[in-house]
């Protein structure tokens, strides 16, 4: 029978770096909020209306690709959890 066996403190240090990397990309959407409204206070007209759209539609977009970051680091986890468990179980039932 095959076995398998997973490095759980290098999943555990991909969990840190998707951490860091969503918290990074939130400060960065916010950032790009923050100076587009700044800019739209000196900018009117049609021109500025087509702008504010576009720009909703990219943070909208990035925010369901940070949701989806969000998810998949949930997945990775819960991943992460279950083989620290069975290898837990198969401690206590074998041994080390």
């Amino acid at each position: 029978m095959p076995t398998f066996q997973y490095d759980l403190a290098e999943m555990s240090d991909f969990l840190n770096l998707v951490d860091d990397s969503i918290e990074q990309i939130g400060t960065h959407l916010d950032a790009a909020r923050a100076t587009v409204s700044t800019l739209l206070e000196q900018y009117s007209g049609s021109a500025a209306v087509a702008f504010t759209h576009l720009h909703q539609d990219w943070q909208d977009r990035a925010q369901q690709h940070l949701t989806e970051l969000g998810a998949f680091r949930a997945y990775v986890a819960t991943a992460r959890d279950n083989y620290a468990e069975a290898l837990r179980a198969n401690l206590d039932m074998f041994g080390s």
